[in-house]
Parts: structure tokens; C-alpha cells; sequence
């Protein structure tokens, strides 16, 4: 532009960064007050033929550090358009405002090339305005970032949008080559070189150095960079802030779906107890899903659209897009596949229901007969009792008597039949199954259960012998964890009032090895062996049997007649006393409908309330009123705070257990803290309450109209409360009464009774909090579910894949890496820690051992094999600081749990000895 010459190559202007010092003419420098320019021309940013994220960071250091070195920076654009360069600014001014030291405040201008108007000058005053807006946006975001009071652009960097812009007319007019000069050009650059020589009459503040002052001024400069920690790559502030932003927008809308989910599978459920639908049809539950997915839909367009800077909100839209959808198909499958369990149970109720339908008629009939000999007498309460007993006692005699015999399940055979015929090829099978069931612990040997070969490899490269202590406490939690894990499943299972099936065994054996493989992901350097497969099915199936037979005991029990029908004889009881007192059939039937109406409804009251609190914690809990980043974010937080070892372990190691824990004590935590489950459960309460009376008063009164029957008001009644309760229709067979009259007495009976039972339940949601009081619903339970995903690790440094979804068939990824010392790697043949971040290790020319015992360049990792090959790890230089004071704070503890020392090649950089926990806290904004 101004005929320098500098080297050139094709696809940028100038190769690297050179600079030329041009002496002024003596007679120009008493009247431009400086004797040299120094020229500083870098190679041309955001080059289409390096479009790497390697070349990003690498433009946006050198943005940096010229922009820092000049009084003023010339920002040379083709077109008009300057976002390309907006997140080079951005990092820019950030940098500015942290270099405290170097107190740099420069200039810059920006000329937009090849502009054809020649009125565009005029024509671009809305593009004027339009850039210091957003100039003025990404200062203030930055500001923010650092806690300053900077309210625009030019508190940063001189700048004046009016006449700091400069527009240029095409070099040639016409088509090249043969097309001439063009004379404006030449005039063009003339202006700008004069806006640039008289920078100290427009700049007055303008600061001109000597030689040795640029010098000074440079390293100045320089340290400055090294000492901070800048964020070169293309995350600069202003796109965490937006993604930041996004993940909580996405948290909100994935919450509404899935709580919508949640709610229809309640609506569903009651149908299905209530006997109102036989089948559950895809078709319908997306038509069920249909509203709230297109309003959802829509608030995502509006969103990508309508908010702040979408020119780089696009770069996520596909992928929000994607979870979205996903999520939705996953919500509609998980929906049916719990309402057609609900439905499956009813179908194999179906028959015992016949049959307590018959029984009951029978205790019934029995009743009024005995009541009928017995109202002359008046009896008191304590005086029916006896009576009642015996005609009980009689009564579950004949059933008995009647009851076939239960199908022997012998499950200690069938357990053990299956481990043989999974393991037939294994020596000793028999015996060794017979072995398991006398122990009560599980008996790790290290020579038997882990590669010999691999072991001893293990401590020829590593050296130590309490690394064999590393091993056994590794083997030891994933046995306890399996252990645990095959717990909860058949408590799952029993609380499905399921009975034992074989599949649950295939199903155990298949998570024990889904675990096994899991575990030999993340300690790539222990290899376990077939016997210690073996082994510990065969110890965690036999110890099953036991819990097994407890479920179909149980089973029985919930199914038993004599036991459905016991659990109800208050209530035959009551019924037999209103018969001896004389109560007419209506008193007796409406009592009998009050409390079941009581019941159904304190049933419906927990599960509802479970959904309010996840939403109320949803709506007002930092920790998860966003995304399972979010929520990681907070976690950091507490870690840091308590500064506890064990729980850092726990939470490095095993992710999700961390998780899991966290979400269930804090939810604790907050319904203690506001007394916000007896606030719900007393207003869910009165709302269903108010919502049966308004139902029951508008049933009464049509019924009432046309002088129906109380059989009639029943069948109205049911069917009106079909999706708010599960209430029955076939419950009150052997209770309703006939006749037309009567009618506004049920009316009233029902009023009063829901309205004592209003009172009296207030003292019993004002007891202490219990979460098993929600019983298959409870809070913590679904927000695990909703803030859960993918937990697979980094190899290399163990971070958490941030996809949302679990099984996703994507490569794993991780916003930020971290040191790979948490992941226990060294440097080959020595105890010195490996400190390097994954995301620097990659673009070197370092080698790794992978767990076949080969080496593996780093910047060819995924030929390492699995894990390694399911891992997308990109180059970049922007690492945590939290992680760097974690590494200093728990240096001795780390060196304890590795066996390694931060010496040599592991020395810890004097930087991160200056990294306060303030510092860690800040950056974590939560």
C-alpha cells in the first residue's frame, strides 16, 4: 500500500511479521515531532488456506502483541464488512486490560478495501454506527469479564468511528490484467499516510519512544503476555459469554420438555390404573409432545435470530438442534416404555382383581348379615371387634382353603444354572460357584486377577511397589461399585412389583461387563484378566440370590389375596360397624368413597409435588438452573472451597457417583433450608382437593338434573377423575348402592371429608423430610436424571465428555482439558510427573505408551486404539487456572497417590505458584 517491500507468498501478503525503519526527511521532522517510523507488516489474519484452530490462536497472539507494540495498529479489511475481525479485537482488549503493568493505551485504524461507491463514505455512516456499537459491546463484555468500569471502545483504545474509518476504492478499474490504475486509490492511500504522520496533532497524548524506550517498551510487552494468562484461542470472552449464556437457555428448554414428559406419563398412568386406555400408541404420545415441542422449537429459532451476535451463535446451532431432537425421541420412547410397564402390571393383575372382587363381595355379604342379628344389641366399637374378627378369621379360612399352591421358584438353581452355561468353558466352573456362596467378602489376588505381562511392565516403566497398593485400591472400589450397582438395579426392579425373571440375571452379567470395560478405559495401564471376570460375576450373582428371593417374596405377598384383602380391614372393619349401627347403604357407601378418595388423593399430592420442587430448583437453584456444565461449575466451586483431597479423588475418579451425591444433598439441603416441601404438599394438596369438589359438585348437579343413580354419579364421577387420580371404577362394585335419592347427602359427606382430611393432613406434611416419602418419584432422582449424559473420561487427564446425551455416537469431547497429572501419566522411565495439558501435548512431538504397551505420537493419539480412537482432542492453548492451583495446593497428596514427584520434567512453572484461590473462584462465575 504505501511500497514497502516485504516478503510475499501466495495466499497471504507477507510472510510471519517484519519490521522496516524509515528515517523522516529533516525537514518534515520539526513538523511531525519524530525522526523514524518503524514499520511493523504481519501476515494477513484469518487466511482461508490456514483455517486451522492451531493458525486462530496463532493470529490472535499476533494480533495481540503489534497491536500492544504500536501507537497505532492500521486494521486492513476486504469489504466492509469487519466481523472477521471482531474476536481478534475482543482478545485484544482483554489483553489491554489486563496488561496493568505495561499501562499501553494505542490506537488503531480500520480501512475496509475494494469499496466501489465512491459516495460510500457517506453511505456508511449506519456501518459506522453499527461497528462502535459493537466495539462498544465487546469493551464492555471484556470489562465485565475483569470487573473494570470501562463503559466503551475508546476507554481502551483511541478511537474515532468517524474518522478512523477509511474507505477504498477497487487498485484497478475494470478486470485484470489488462485493466488500468485506479487514480482514487493513489488519492485514497495519500489521505490515509497523512491521517498517519499527523497522529500528534489528532492524538495529542500520543507517547513517542527512543530506541531504547521500543526496546524497553517490547519486553515490557512481552512478560506481560507470558505472565498472563490470555485466552488466544477462538474462545474469547464474548463467545463464552454467548455459549455460557446458550447452555443455560438449553437447560431451560430441555427442562420443559422433559418435565412435560414427566407430567404425561403421570396423566397417562392414572388412565391406565383408572382402566381408561388398553394400549399406548406411539402415534398418540407424539401428538402429545407435538405443542410443547413446536413451542420449544420456536423459542430456539427466536433465540438463534432474534439475541445478540447470531453470525457466531450459528456455530452452535446444529448441534443445539440436534440434543434437541434427540432428546425429544428419547423422552417419547422412554414415556411409552413406562406407561406399557404401568399397563403390563395391570394386565397381570387383571385376574387377582377378579378374584378380590369376588372375596370381597363375599366378606361384604357376610358383613350386613352378622351386622343385621346384631343391631338390637348396640355394640359398642370395642364390642364389634370381636364379633368382626371371628367372621374374619372364618372368612380367610375359605380363601385358603381355596388358594392354590404357590409355583415353587427355586432361585438358587436357576442363578446358578446360568453362570454355568456363561462360564462352561471356564475349568471348575461348579466348584467355583460353590466356593463363592461360603464367602462374604470378595478375594482380589493381584497375580491371579491382573496381567502378569502387563503388570510387570506396569512396574518396569513406573518402578514403584505401592503402585501395586494403586492397583488393589482401583479393584477394590470397582468391585464395590459394581457391588452397589447390582443393588440398586434389583431395588429398581423390586419397586416395579415385578417378580424374579431370568433376564435379570442376563441383564446383571451384561453390566458387570459393560463395567469392566469401562474401567480398563480409564486405568489404561491394568489389564485385568478372564478370571477376574469370572470371579466376580459368579460372587456378585450368588450374593443376588438372596435379594432375589426377597423380591419374589415380596411379590407374592403384594399379590397374595389374604394380603391385598388384609390391608383393607379397617376399612370392612368400619363398614361392618355402620351396618350394626344402622347407617343407610348410602352413609356406608360414601364413607367407603371418602376414604379412598383420601388415599388416592395424598398419593397424587407426592407425586406431583416431586415435579414442583425439580421445577421450583429448576427455576431458582444456581446449581441447576442450567446445564450439567452449570452444575459442574458449582461442584468445582464446593471442592475448592473445602479444599478436601479425598473428594477431589472421588470426583476425578468416579464422576458420576460425585455427581450424584452432590444433587441428592443439596436437594435435602434446600427443602430443609425453605420448607418448601410442606409449602408444596399443603398447596397441591388444596388445589387437588378443590379441583375433586369442583368436579364432584359439577357431576352432582347433572346428575341431580336428571334424577340419576348414585351407580350413575360413580360412573360420571371416575371418568371425570380419570387423568388427575388413579381412582378406580372397579373398587366400588361390591360397595355402590342403588336408588335415585341421596344424591346431594354424597355430595356433602365427600365435602366434609376432604376438608377434615385437608386439616388433618397439615401436621403430617409438616413432619420431618423423607425423599423415600416420594417413593418411585422422588426430586433428586429426576433432576440426576435430567442434569446426566455422557461420563466418559479423557485418557489423559480424566475431564468429563460434556455431551448431554449418554451413548451418543459421536466423538467425545471436553470444553477444557486439563493437566494430565490428574490422570496419573509421567515421563517414561522416571517418577516425575507429567504436567502438560492435553490439548499441548498433541501438537508436540512427544510420544505416549498406550495400554498395548506401544508408542504413539500425540499428534497421532487416536491410532493408540480404544479409548483414545472415540476422542476428539483439538489443539489449543487456552488452559484453566483451576486446575493449575489444584496441582499446587494438593502437590504432596498427588505425589502420595502416584508415587511420582513435580521435579525435573515436572516441575511446576513459577506462574502457577501465584494462582490464588480468588483467581480460581473468579473464573469459575458461579
Amino acid at each position: 500500500m504505501f511500497g514497502l517491500q516485504f516478503p510475499v507468498s501466495a495466499g497471504r501478503c507477507t510472510r510471519g511479521a517484519f519490521m522496516q525503519l524509515l528515517a523522516v526527511d529533516e525537514e518534515m521532522r520539526n513538523q511531525l515531532k519524530f525522526n523514524f517510523i518503524l514499520v511493523v507488516d504481519t501476515e494477513g489474519l484469518r487466511s482461508p488456506e490456514l483455517s486451522s484452530e492451531t493458525t486462530l490462536a496463532h493470529d490472535n497472539e499476533l494480533a495481540t502483541f503489534i497491536i500492544g507494540v504500536g501507537n497505532m495498529t492500521l486494521i486492513n479489511i476486504m469489504g466492509e464488512n469487519p466481523c472477521e475481525m471482531q474476536d481478534i479485537l475482543q482478545i485484544c482488549v482483554q489483553a489491554f486490560m489486563r496488561m496493568t503493568s505495561v499501562k499501553i493505551k494505542t490506537s488503531c485504524i480500520f480501512v475496509h478495501q475494494n469499496v466501489a461507491e465512491t459516495t460510500a463514505n457517506d453511505k456508511n455512516k449506519e456501518g459506522r454506527r453499527r461497528l462502535q456499537k459493537r466495539l462498544d459491546e465487546m469493551a464492555c463484555t471484556a470489562a465485565k469479564e475483569e470487573n473494570l468500569d470501562i463503559k466503551g471502545f475508546s476507554d481502551i483504545i483511541h478511537f474515532d468511528v468517524d474518522s478512523q474509518v477509511f474507505y477504498f476504492k477497487n487498485l484497478l478499474e475494470g478486470d485484470p490484467p489488462m485493466a488500468p490504475p485506479n487514480p482514487s486509490y493513489s488519492q485514497n492511500v495519500q489521505k490515509l499516510k497523512d491521517k498517519l504522520l499527523s497522529i500528534t496533532k489528532w492524538q495529542p497524548d500520543c507517547q513517542l519512544f527512543s530506541l531504547s524506550e521500543v526496546k524497553a517498551r517490547i519486553e515490557a510487552l512481552w512478560d506481560a503476555l507470558l505472565r498472563e494468562n490470555f485466552v488466544f484461542s477462538f474462545r474469547n470472552t464474548l463467545e463464552i459469554s454467548l455459549y455460557s449464556k446458550l447452555e443455560r437457555s438449553y437447560g431451560q428448554w430441555s427442562w420443559r420438555i422433559r418435565k412435560h414428559a414427566l407430567e404425561i406419563q403421570q396423566i397417562w398412568c392414572n388412565k391406565i390404573n383408572n382402566n381408561l386406555i388398553d394400549d399406548i400408541y406411539m402415534s398418540d404420545l407424539m401428538n402429545e409432545f407435538q405443542q410443547i415441542y413446536v413451542q420449544v422449537k420456536d423459542e430456539i429459532e427466536t433465540y438463534f435470530t432474534c439475541e445478540d451476535h447470531p453470525e457466531i451463535l450459528v456455530n452452535w446451532r446444529c448441534n443445539i438442534d440436534k440434543n434437541f431432537e434427540n432428546l425429544k425421541a428419547q423422552l417419547i420412547e422412554d414415556t411409552q416404555r413406562k406407561c406399557r410397564d404401568v399397563l403390563n402390571i395391570r394386565k397381570c393383575r387383571s385376574e387377582l382383581d377378579g378374584k378380590k372382587i369376588g372375596y370381597e363381595a363375599e366378606l361384604l355379604r357376610m358383613s350386613r348379615a352378622l351386622a343385621s342379628q346384631l343391631q338390637e344389641q348396640k355394640l359398642t366399637s370395642d364390642e364389634m371387634r370381636p364379633q368382626f374378627d371371628g367372621l374374619w378369621t372364618k372368612w380367610a379360612t375359605k380363601i385358603a382353603a381355596e388358594k392354590l399352591p404357590e409355583k415353587n421358584v427355586n432361585i438358587q438353581s436357576v442363578v446358578e444354572s446360568i453362570l454355568q452355561t456363561q462360564f462352561k468353558q471356564e475349568k471348575d466352573i461348579t466348584q467355583k460357584i460353590q466356593e463363592h456362596k461360603k464367602v462374604t467378602h470378595f478375594q482380589f489376588h493381584l497375580n491371579k486377577h491382573v496381567s502378569r505381562s502387563a503388570l510387570k511392565k506396569f512396574l518396569e516403566l513406573f518402578g514403584h511397589v505401592s503402585n501395586k497398593e494403586h492397583i488393589i485400591k482401583e479393584v477394590h472400589y470397582l468391585t464395590e461399585q459394581i457391588n452397589a450397582d447390582v443393588q440398586k438395579y434389583i431395588e429398581k426392579k423390586s419397586k416395579e412389583n415385578v417378580d424374579f425373571n431370568e433376564i435379570f440375571m442376563h441383564e446383571i452379567l451384561r453390566s458387570i461387563s459393560q463395567a469392566l470395560d469401562t474401567f480398563e478405559k480409564r486405568e489404561n495401564h491394568i489389564k485385568l484378566l478372564k478370571e477376574y471376570k469370572v470371579d466376580i460375576s459368579i460372587f456378585i450373582c450368588t450374593k443376588a440370590v438372596e435379594m432375589f428371593k426377597q423380591m419374589h417374596t415380596d411379590f407374592q405377598g403384594r399379590n397374595d389375596l389374604l394380603t391385598c384383602l388384609n390391608e383393607k380391614k379397617d376399612e370392612y372393619f368400619q363398614y361392618f360397624k355402620d351396618s350394626c349401627d344402622g347407617a343407610t347403604s348410602v352413609t356406608i357407601f360414601a364413607n367407603f368413597l371418602c376414604n379412598s378418595l383420601k388415599s388416592a388423593i395424598k398419593q397424587e399430592v407426592y407425586k406431583k409435588v416431586s415435579l414442583q420442587i425439580v421445577d421450583e430448583m429448576k427455576s431458582n437453584y444456581p446449581a441447576f438452573s442450567g446445564s450439567r456444565a452449570n452444575l459442574e461449575d458449582h461442584i468445582l466451586k464446593e471442592l475448592a472451597e473445602k479444599e478436601n483431597f479425598d473428594m477431589y479423588v472421588e470426583y476425578i475418579d468416579h464422576p458420576k457417583e460425585h455427581f450424584e451425591k452432590f444433587i441428592r444433598g443439596r436437594v435435602v439441603e434446600y427443602c430443609k433450608g425453605h420448607n418448601l416441601i410442606s409449602d408444596l404438599l399443603n398447596k397441591k394438596l388444596k388445589m387437588l382437593v378443590e379441583k375433586t369438589l369442583t368436579k364432584s359438585f359439577s357431576v352432582t348437579s347433572e346428575l341431580m338434573e336428571k334424577e340419576g343413580t348414585i351407580s350413575g354419579w360413580l360412573d360420571k364421577f371416575c371418568s371425570t377423575l380419570g387423568s388427575d387420580i388413579s381412582f378406580s371404577r372397579k373398587e366400588f362394585n361390591n360397595i355402590e348402592c342403588d336408588g335415585t335419592g341421596n344424591l346431594q347427602f354424597l355430595q356433602d359427606m365427600i365435602a366434609k371429608s376432604l376438608s377434615d382430611m385437608q386439616e388433618n393432613a397439615k401436621e403430617e406434611m409438616n413432619s420431618s423430610l423423607d425423599m423415600n416419602m416420594f417413593q418411585d418419584r422422588r426430586p433428586d432422582d429426576i433432576l440426576i436424571e435430567e442434569l446426566s449424559g455422557c461420563w466418559e473420561q479423557c485418557p489423559f487427564c480424566k475431564a468429563i465428555c460434556t455431551c448431554t446425551i449418554a451413548g451418543h455416537d459421536t466423538d467425545h469431547s471436553v470444553k477444557f482439558h486439563r493437566p494430565s497429572t490428574l490422570g496419573g501419566w509421567r515421563h517414561f522411565l522416571s517418577n516425575e510427573f507429567s504436567i502438560d495439558f492435553c490439548t499441548t501435548s498433541i501438537s508436540s512431538d512427544l510420544s505416549f505408551i498406550n495400554r498395548e504397551w506401544t508408542w504413539t505420537p500425540f499428534k497421532q493419539y487416536r491410532k493408540a486404539g480404544p479409548p483414545f480412537d472415540k476422542w476428539s482432542i483439538k489443539e489449543d492453548s487456552c488452559e484453566k487456572v483451576y486446575w493449575k492451583w489444584f496441582v499446587c495446593v494438593f502437590r504432596n497428596k498427588l505425589q502420595e497417590k502416584f508415587v511420582c514427584t513435580f521435579e525435573g520434567k515436572g516441575e511446576i512453572p513459577g506462574d502457577w505458584e501465584k494462582i490464588g484461590k480468588p483467581a480460581v473462584l473468579k473464573e469459575l462465575d458461579v
